[in-house]
């Protein structure tokens, strides 16, 4: 089993409510609770046999145990090339080395696109792996991949079919 950590994105739920904390009590898997804006967070730490079994259990533990919630989605991410060095514990000069071609043999992954003034962003899942594999990151943490998001996040947010988010084996 590989351990995914990730975020999702939940509705139905008060941060600051007091049953929060008793309903939290048998959840290992939760790492950290946010609220910015109005959009609840809630990391996890699931260990699943892959990123879709992994975003089941996330949604089967957090819809059950904690009634009125609904999982609506899956957070990207984004990080610009001070969030990575950041990360890593490198400098942002070196990430943009990275992502220019100037210190790599590989490509950088792309970024997602620019927002204001022209700062590169990229969701974390694209990074991570790459970061690993070329010993840039010695977390041995899995994320889920782009496309186990953006299909997730498809799912989520469409009616739900209750069969595909049942946890199964």
């Amino acid at each position: 089993m590989d351990r995914y950590v990730f975020s999702v994105i939940v509705d139905g739920l008060d941060p600051r409510g007091r049953k929060l904390v008793e309903a939290f009590d048998g959840f290992l898997e939760v790492l950290l609770l946010s609220d910015v804006d109005g959009v609840v967070t809630i990391d996890v730490e699931i260990e699943a046999t892959s990123p879709d079994a992994a975003v089941r259990t996330a949604t089967h533990l957090l819809e059950s145990g904690l009634p009125g919630v609904s999982v609506t989605g899956i957070d990207f991410d984004l990080v610009a090339a001070t969030d990575i060095a950041d990360r890593v514990g490198v400098s942002r000069q070196s990430v943009t080395n990275w992502a220019t071609g100037k210190r790599s043999g590989a490509p950088f992954p792309p970024p997602l696109g620019r927002v204001a003034g022209g700062t590169r962003i990229w969701a974390w899942s694209t990074v991570l792996p790459w970061l690993q594999q070329h010993g840039h990151a010695e977390v041995d943490e899995q994320t889920l991949p782009y496309s186990s998001i953006v299909e997730a996040n498809a799912l989520l947010r469409s009616p739900r079919q209750a069969d595909h988010f049942a946890v199964t084996g």
